[in-house]
């Protein structure tokens, strides 16, 4: 049905006669659009990203209150030891969860939880 319907009012179109203009058409050259464009374009992202800096800056406080620089730099070694350390507490956590958990001083709650 919907294609007959196109069929019908494409031919119409089709066949029937053109008719004049009231104006002609004037299609702008793209040099003078294109040149308009690309500054004004520029000249939004320019603003764009001072006001993300300002914002960045004033949300974090280091424009009004700037930290002052730490001596303390932690070496790999130091960093590797701190989580190994942070490994270990999860882990006992977990241990002595599981053993109360086995000797049923936590309650269990049986079905889904929320």
């Amino acid at each position: 049905m919907f294609k007959l319907d196109a069929e019908r009012l494409a031919t119409a179109l089709r066949v029937a006669p053109l008719e004049p203009l009231s104006r002609p058409v004037v299609v702008p050259s793209r040099r003078r659009s294109i040149s308009l464009r690309v500054p004004a374009a520029a000249a939004v992202a320019v603003v764009m990203i001072v006001f993300g800096g300002v914002f960045a800056s004033l949300r974090s406080g280091t424009v009004i209150h700037p930290s002052p620089p730490t001596g303390a730099a932690f070496s790999s070694l130091d960093l590797r030891n701190m989580q190994l350390q942070k490994t270990q507490r999860t882990n006992n956590q977990l241990r002595l969860r599981r053993a109360q958990t086995q000797a049923s001083q936590i309650p269990r709650h049986p079905g889904p939880q929320n």
